[in-house]
């Protein structure tokens, strides 16, 4: 199996209270994963692409690794950065080379419980469905019909 040109990409909130060393505690073992292409923390700063804004964790890795539906790097990572989330959020693991479009972007769900891995879950097909959506609902229309989603029952939660 082959490498392939990755990132990990999105944003989630944090715990009040949370410093930036505390983000680098949690990212730089996975920085720190032998192989090309993965930037220093410091350098993730300079460029922009990891910043904490508040609460607000945005972050933009790009890596050389096994992409598709699990990549155990990324699963240790999405465990530490459970710990720090204030509420369940979502990253993408985008795979640049991948050509099966089902396993070329997929979520990476941030929740330290499947409860919330299954409300990020929800959120993140929403936010999916949104710019489609919106575009011919209109987003007044859009909202309601994200709300009554939201309000609908749920699944059992299946712990994995």
């Amino acid at each position: 199996m082959s490498s392939h040109d990755c990132s990990l990409e999105g944003s989630l909130v944090l715990k009040e209270g949370v410093t930036l060393e505390e983000v680098r505690v949690a990212l730089e073992p996975f920085l720190d994963v032998d192989g090309p292409g993965r930037s220093t923390f410091e350098e993730l700063l300079a460029e922009h692409d990891l910043s904490l804004d508040g609460q607000d964790l945005t972050l933009s890795v790009d890596f050389w690794g096994y992409g598709g539906y699990q990549n155990d790097d990324v699963d240790a990572l999405r465990d530490r950065l459970a710990q720090l989330v204030a509420k369940p959020g979502a990253l993408e693991l985008l795979d640049h080379d991948e050509p099966d479009a089902d396993c070329a972007c997929v979520p990476v769900l941030v929740s330290p419980d499947d409860a919330g891995a299954q409300e990020a879950r929800l959120e993140y097909g929403i936010s999916l469905a949104a710019d489609q959506l919106t575009a011919v609902l209109g987003q007044a229309e859009f909202d309601k019909l994200a709300a009554h989603i939201r309000a609908l029952p749920r699944l059992p939660v299946v712990t994995q």
